[in-house]
């Protein structure tokens, strides 16, 4: 079995909105051929913090530098074809109305899992292999 697994970092509060499941898309400026398990890291910047999700993730439960859940990277589409792709797939119509949906790339995640305890990672810039090896101190919560 190959032990290595793609990762990206995803700045906070977005990484830990992706473990929870509250946000079901990442927005990216490109395209991946990927489809499969995708680890995703807490990067290490606070740039994109604000209140408007503390509701949602108390800031004292944020993480940075750290893997904080793993997901499914089911498809990857431009906004322009967003209306295609949910003619092709109906079960993903909630696409329409999700307030992450912003493109130009809406990579659509599913099968969401935050880790019990965040596991800290070097992150880096765009798609990076990660060992599994590097998760097995955590416990994968599915998150429904």
């Amino acid at each position: 079995m190959d032990d290595q697994m793609k990762a990206i970092t995803v700045c906070e509060p977005y990484a830990s909105l992706i473990a929870w499941r509250h946000k079901r898309v990442e927005n990216r400026s490109w395209p991946t051929h990927y489809r499969g398990w995708l680890a995703i890291h807490a990067g290490r910047s606070k740039k994109w913090l604000t209140d408007a999700y503390d509701h949602i993730i108390p800031p004292d439960k944020l993480v940075f530098g750290a893997i904080v859940g793993v997901v499914w990277l089911r498809a990857c589409v431009h906004i322009d074809a967003l209306e295609a792709y949910t003619e092709q797939h109906p079960e993903q119509s909630w696409l329409h109305e999700h307030q992450h949906v912003g493109g130009p790339w809406l990579w659509i995640l599913d099968r969401h899992f935050r880790l019990s305890e965040p596991v800290q990672a070097k992150g880096a810039q765009g798609l990076w292999n990660l060992s599994r090896s590097v998760l097995r101190p955590a416990r994968l919560i599915k998150v429904a």
